[in-house]
């Protein structure tokens, strides 16, 4: 439609040139008109015949442009190799502990192992030969010791009451600590008291464990003018 329009506007103009070229000199000689008008028509016929071919490389370059565009359109792009790998960047600040996640359950028992080979036999313990050790003076009423082996330690104290009000009282205590130190000794480990009576003998008695390594010690009241009057054995436990 374009194209017949452009075809048209072409010869109108054509034609209008031509008769103003007419009316401005009409030409006296029929022939020579006659050859004008032949001429313009000819001239009218190669412009038609130039559009006609404008018109058709147009059309070719508009075809091959839409076939470039398809294969534009439906090309496939292969990609490339893969490049190298970057070196790796600084680490990143540490991130906050997450909260902790549930309690798991417990899992199943364990299955029962074998049971271990039987031990040696240990050491039999017997207790030694006892030993009575002699009080001096029973009037410090104090006595310590040191024990080279375990054993056990027995005391006995004796009281005479007299006829006063205040019958004695007779009393043992034990001791042990860790030197010979009388401050030391902190830690009771027997304890025996008997009240008195009047006009009779009366006794206390106690028995402690003691330790190899440590200090023992006994303290007492009792009649203390009785030379018998503490009665102290030393029992010594022996492999």
């Amino acid at each position: 439609m374009k194209k017949n329009t452009l075809m048209l506007a072409v010869l109108v103009g054509i034609v209008l040139l031509g008769a103003s070229i007419a009316l401005a000199d009409p030409p006296t000689d029929t022939g020579v008109l006659w050859s004008t008008i032949t001429e313009l028509q000819n001239n009218v016929a190669d412009l038609q015949f130039d559009a006609e071919s404008i018109w058709t490389a147009i059309a070719a370059l508009q075809a091959r442009d839409t076939d470039l565009q398809n294969q534009i359109d439906t090309i496939e792009l292969t990609p490339g190799p893969v490049g190298p790998e970057g070196e790796q960047g600084p680490a990143g600040p540490q991130g906050e502990t997450g909260p902790a996640g549930p309690q798991g359950e417990t899992g199943p028992a364990g299955p029962q192992g074998e049971q271990g080979p039987q031990g040696e036999p240990g050491a039999s313990l017997h207790l030694g030969d006892y030993q009575i050790l002699e009080v001096a003076d029973p009037t410090t009423e104090f006595y310590m010791n040191y024990a080279e082996t375990d054993g056990f330690v027995m005391c006995t104290v004796y009281g005479l009451s007299d006829d006063s009000a205040f019958p004695w009282t007779t009393a043992v205590h034990g001791y042990v600590g860790p030197d010979f130190l009388p401050e030391h000794m902190e830690m009771i480990v027997a304890s025996s008291s008997v009240p008195g009576y009047e006009g009779g003998w009366n006794y206390a008695s106690i028995t402690m464990p003691v330790k190899e390594g440590q200090y023992w010690a006994l303290s007492w009241k009792c009649d203390t003018s009785r030379s018998d009057a503490v009665y102290l054995v030393w029992w010594p436990l022996s492999a």
